[in-house]
Parts: C-alpha cells; sequence; structure tokens
C-alpha cells in the first residue's frame, strides 16, 4: 500500500494469546522492534482465534509471522499439544511445490546455480527446480521445489516469485501453487469457507482446479506481487491448519 506497506491478519488460537502478548505485552513488544512493525492485537474472537493485524514492509510483515509463528509452535510444544513429533511433521518435513514461467528459470537458478545457492543460505530450505523434461505436462512452466520449515518456506516462495517477475510485470504477477488433493481441500475450507476468507482477506482472485494432474490439484492467483505474496503466505497457513473462518452473515 502507501510508501510499500502492507498489512496482514495473522490469526492465533485463543489459547496462545497469552505466549503471544507476554506479560504486560513484553513479548508483543519485542516482536515489533526486532520485526520493525506495527502490530495491533484484537480484542474480538472468531471461531476462537484471534486476529493480530501486522503493518510494515512486506520482509518486516514476513519477519513477524515468523517470529509469532514461532512463539506458537514453542507454546504448544511447552503445553503437549500434538507433542513434538506432531509439531515436527507439520512445520519442518513439508514441501512446497511452484510453477514459474519456463522463461524465469534462469533468473532463479542464477550463473552457476549461485541463486538457488542463496535461496537455500537466506532461507534455510531445500531448493530444486526440475528439468522441463522431469515435468514435460506442464509446458510453458518450470516446477519448483521447496522443502524445511513453514516460515523458512515461506520466505523461499517470496524470494522464488520475486525473482520469477520482472520489474514492469510484478503488477500483474501469477502465483501458481500444485497442493495434493488433502491440502486442496483445506485451502478450500467447509463449505468454501477458506477459499472465501483468503479472497476476501487479500483481496484477489484465488482458484483451486478441480481437476487433479498426477495426484495434485492447482492452486492459482494474479495481481499485484505485494499482494500476492500474502496470498502465498495465507495459502500456505490453510494448509498447515485451516484458516479461521468468519460468522455466516
Amino acid at each position: 500500500d502507501q510508501l510499500g506497506q502492507v498489512t496482514t491478519i495473522f490469526w492465533v488460537p485463543r489459547e496462545m494469546s497469552g505466549a503471544v502478548i507476554g506479560k504486560q505485552g513484553s513479548t508483543l513488544g519485542a516482536v515489533r522492534e526486532q520485526a520493525g512493525v506495527r502490530i495491533q492485537f484484537g480484542q474480538e474472537e472468531i471461531k476462537n482465534m484471534r486476529p493480530c493485524s501486522i503493518t510494515g514492509s512486506l520482509p518486516n510483515v514476513i519477519s513477524a509471522q515468523t517470529l509469532i509463528h514461532d512463539l506458537i509452535v514453542q507454546e504448544q510444544q511447552t503445553k503437549g499439544l500434538g507433542g513434538p513429533d506432531d509439531m515436527r511433521i507439520r512445520t519442518m518435513d513439508q514441501t512446497t511445490k511452484l510453477l514459474v514461467p519456463a522463461r524465469s528459470a534462469g533468473a532463479i537458478i542464477g550463473k552457476a546455480g549461485m541463486g538457488l545457492a542463496r535461496i537455500r543460505e537466506d532461507c534455510s530450505v531445500k531448493i530444486e527446480v526440475l528439468a522441463q523434461a522431469q515435468a514435460p505436462h506442464w509446458v510453458e512452466d518450470r516446477v519448483v521445489i521447496l522443502q524445511g520449515a513453514l516460515p523458512n518456506r515461506k520466505n523461499a516462495v517470496a524470494s522464488v516469485l520475486q525473482l520469477a517477475f520482472p520489474p514492469e510485470e510484478i503488477m500483474q504477477a501469477t502465483l501458481k501453487m500444485l497442493v495434493s488433493r488433502g491440502e486442496a481441500g483445506a485451502i478450500i475450507g467447509k463449505h468454501g469457507n477458506t477459499l472465501k476468507h483468503l479472497r476476501e482477506q487479500s483481496g484477489l482472485s484465488v482458484q483451486v482446479q478441480k481437476d487433479d494432474i498426477l495426484g495434485e490439484r492447482l492452486v492459482t492467483s494474479k495481481g499485484p506481487m505485494t499482494s500476492l505474496l500474502l496470498v502465498a503466505q495465507m495459502i500456505l497457513d490453510s494448509i498447515v491448519r485451516p484458516a479461521p473462518r468468519p460468522p455466516d452473515a
């Protein structure tokens, strides 16, 4: 938005609110200072979730989301909710697949693979760009595979998309994400409510293709890069845990 500022809502489970806020707001204050963002924690609840509004530059907003996510994971582990093994599966051993224009593959890979090496180092993820022959059914695109913790994959997705679209295309960039049938169900939600929530929060059209290809379904969105990156973050969050749904009007 103005001066490159974006605002996103990070939904926090009610029982985790204390861990995020901290004594007399000390933890939330530390997140504000460390990430360089403005944060407002709403009192209202929707489906036992409280909204945490984060405003700042996109990298800073993503940093704040990562810090809050880590606080929630720590609190869940402390309380024994789901157990360490469940946390490991949910936050670390997951894969994200993107489709990027074939013409952009070189910009992402970089000279002698330096682009991939930079993303691996900066985001702490495993990254692979499949050769065209490895996914011939995607004629105009190349498949990018990311593996790592959820916050790290979020940062890597942002890096890949920003490399995939040159400055003259950032106002009409495209997100293409391949997901499993189960993940597609989580993105759509009961009665389509989660998908509706994604569209309302981002202001963009988000589509989930009905037909699958080799067991995967394609999720797409198109719009300004800043909004598109927020859509990607919310989609990844909805796959890990269904996004909170606003009450029916």
